[in-house]
């Protein structure tokens, strides 16, 4: 357990670190994980080499979507810590409206396993 600064407040996040099983190769050694308590997605992650040398950092801003009633991401950012190349996607704030997720077209009704067999036919 941990707790990370957000731009407003303090929020209480899980640790979850994963390390690469032994005889296997990736290009990440280990990864780190900060798991929001609240929402349960990943805001925050840090990749390492098999050197252990922190090589790329990732953010992840989420807002509550009102017209889904659900967490969505918003603003993400990928740091290539060793290019000094970063991304950064979804980035809508400045926009006068922001996106609109569910315009009311998608019920709980249609995931559902008979509207899957509906489907099928």
């Amino acid at each position: 357990m941990g707790v990370l600064l957000f731009p407003y407040e303090l929020r209480r996040v899980w640790v979850l670190e994963g390390q690469l099983k032994d005889d296997y190769r990736h290009k990440y050694g280990r990864r780190t994980m900060y798991i929001d308590e609240d929402t349960w997605h990943g805001v925050i992650a840090d990749f390492y080499d098999a050197r252990d040398q922190l090589v790329q950092h990732a953010y992840i801003n989420y807002y509550y979507a009102y017209d889904m009633q659900a967490w969505q991401a918003g603003s993400s950012f990928y740091h290539d810590l060793t290019s000094g190349g970063y991304v950064g996607y979804n980035l809508f704030q400045e926009q006068k409206k922001g996106p609109i997720l569910n315009a009311g077209n998608m019920t709980k009704d249609m995931y559902t396993p008979a509207a899957l067999r509906r489907l099928s036919h």
